[in-house]
């Protein structure tokens, strides 16, 4: 009896082996995913300033790509242009880098979901997962952006109650790209870079109250001193929370029709320069030097950045948790 039990727990790990090693061949089969497997380096770099410390540093990973990193590599290339259209991530700004990673993780190739469906568009994506693809560039704090190889739209920028610095966006398969991409991108990172809540009135919109920068009461005290010099900044009823708060205009990176950041966001994103790399980059912040505002070092000493933005917690724990209860 128990030679005839032994016989087939053999046979049953035999066949286990079996089957791990036919899945792995499988995933070796897919287009190039044997360099990747063997490649040196698996961190390229879309812009470097010469080093990463006192950097604001984003790294940009696949998912879902199935071994094409030749197609992830040029969406994310032709990303990164679009990226340096906006203010924040200008191409004169020497405190940004940013890098990508053309290796996927195995053997979970895909590891983002859109798991409400109330709101199909967020895509949510394991941080844990997401962490190992991006440290093979950095280990030290960073913004990671995965870009998931989907045709719906969608993304995803979880920064509150906890922020792991981790953002999605999905891109079109195949060999075209949609500007979109980059607009949903930017929107998304903005949420676990600087903060920025959402400006648009729905339902699932919870989270944008007057604690983030970007979404204030009447009056708008956070950027009251702007308006009247900088013709983008109002102070616009009937956004954020349930449209209970005011927004600096009808159309910025953080409202649904994804217009530029608007001249109050830019400030707050100045601070957290200032904050993270110790400079007010001139090309973003130099515009505010101005009398009739309040000077910008005064400013942001008394509007720090949340210490979300300015610390990251990688342990297993951390992450797991975050994984289960986003």
């Amino acid at each position: 009896m128990m030679v005839k039990l032994k016989t087939k727990t053999v046979l049953g790990l035999s066949i286990a082996i079996i089957l791990v090693l036919l899945s792995f061949v499988f995933y070796l089969y897919q287009p190039g995913v044997i360099l990747n497997l063997f490649a040196r380096d698996n961190c390229k770099s879309l812009r470097y300033s010469g080093t990463r410390d006192n950097r604001i540093n984003i790294v940009f990973v696949p998912s879902g790509f199935h071994g094409d990193m030749k197609s992830f590599e040029w969406k994310v290339k032709t990303m990164w242009k679009d990226f340096e259209s906006y203010t924040p991530f200008n191409p004169a700004i020497t405190e940004l880098n940013a890098f990508y990673v053309p290796r996927e993780n195995w053997p979970t190739n895909n590891f983002c979901y859109r798991i409400n469906p109330l709101s199909p568009q967020f895509v949510f994506c394991r941080p844990a997962i997401a962490k190992t693809l991006s440290r093979d560039c950095l280990k030290g704090l960073h913004e990671t952006v995965v870009v998931v190889n989907d045709g719906t739209m969608g993304g995803g920028g979880f920064f509150t109650p906890v922020n792991l610095h981790v953002a999605s966006v999905t891109v079109k398969p195949g060999n075209s790209y949609i500007s979109n991409s980059s607009q949903i991108a930017v929107h998304e990172l903005s949420h676990i870079l600087f903060g920025f809540g959402d400006e648009y009135n729905e339902k699932q919109n919870t989270y944008s109250k007057d604690n983030v920068p970007n979404c204030d009461v009447a009056g708008c005290p956070k950027w009251k001193d702007l308006m009247g010099v900088f013709k983008d900044v109002a102070c616009q009823k009937g956004g954020c929370t349930d449209g209970n708060y005011y927004t600096g205009g009808k159309s910025s990176i953080m409202s649904d029709n994804y217009g530029p950041f608007t001249s109050n966001q830019e400030r707050n994103a100045c601070c957290l320069y200032k904050a993270r790399t110790g400079n007010f980059p001139g090309s973003l912040c130099a515009k505010f030097a101005v009398k009739v505002v309040s000077p910008l070092n005064d400013y942001c000493n008394q509007n720090q950045p949340d210490k979300s933005l300015l610390t990251e917690d990688y342990s297993a724990k951390s992450l797991n948790g975050a994984q289960l209860t986003f």
